[in-house]
């Protein structure tokens, strides 16, 4: 049998598997991926010290969100983890960019803020 005849086979079962398991996966993956689109849009708009305390803030709460969301990641199978990761790797790239862009300017610009909002950073799960 071909590797195209499969594939048509593949996709549907790919998506049937999707649609069962897709509800928490994706809801997971959807708090994850927008909370860390929250942080980037708060450490790009941070300009000192005082800014980068609120932001810590918003990454404390943002953490909250994001260890809940984690635990869910973490329980999934093996192709749910994988279903979700393809589905949702580019948004989560896209925030991380984000971040580090910011966070590479704040480097310059003020590096006190940067410890601030670094020291939120390091407490933050990721799925694994």
């Amino acid at each position: 049998m071909k590797i195209k005849s499969l594939l048509p086979v593949f996709l549907l079962a790919s998506s049937v598997l999707l649609a069962a398991c897709g509800g928490d996966a994706n809801n997971a993956a959807d708090v994850f991926a927008d909370e860390m689109n929250r942080i980037a849009d708060a450490v790009e708009q941070v300009q000192t010290a005082e800014d980068a305390r609120n932001v810590a803030e918003i990454i404390t709460d943002a953490r909250a969100r994001m260890d809940v969301a984690t635990a869910e990641i973490e329980a999934m199978s093996d192709v749910e983890k994988a279903m979700m990761s393809s589905a949702h790797a580019s948004k989560i790239a896209q925030a991380q960019a984000r971040i580090a862009t910011s966070m590479s300017m704040l480097a310059m610009r003020d590096p006190e803020a940067l410890k601030i909002i670094s020291a939120e950073f390091r407490k933050i799960k990721t799925p694994g």
